[in-house]
């Protein structure tokens, strides 16, 4: 999958995982913006388009699932990965299912092969 020129946002409240985030789709050869909260996404998708999203579902004030259902019904249809550092019981996944299509759920810690592969299997 050729990602060179994407345009990438990704959405992290935490620094350290932002920048790990952000270097491996860099190093993939997108253009990568970042947001620190759903509200900050949303701002961020009234200014331009993404051909990809990466965001943290627990966010303080709106989640990261919030963030993409407010943005799916403004018409924004960029894929989603969506990341996690919470436990797998939680009922995540079907609350990341409900977002439709194939979006690829991350627990964190994640390795950057799995971000890659989730990317990749997203963009087709």
């Amino acid at each position: 999958m050729n990602t060179q020129g994407l345009r990438a946002l990704v959405v992290e409240d935490d620094p350290d995982q932002m920048f790990i985030v952000a270097s491996a789709l860099t190093r993939m050869g997108m253009t990568v913006v970042t947001a620190t909260s759903g509200y900050a996404m949303l701002d961020q998708l009234a200014m331009q388009e993404f051909d990809i999203i990466v965001t943290d579902i627990s966010m303080p004030a709106m989640t990261g699932v919030q963030a993409v259902q407010s943005a799916r019904a403004a018409g924004h249809s960029a894929p989603v990965v969506v990341t996690t550092a919470m436990q797998r019981a939680s009922g995540l996944d079907e609350e990341v299912a409900a977002l439709g299509g194939t979006t690829p759920l991350l627990y964190k810690p994640f390795t950057i092969a799995k971000l890659n592969a989730a990317v990749a299997a997203i963009l087709g």
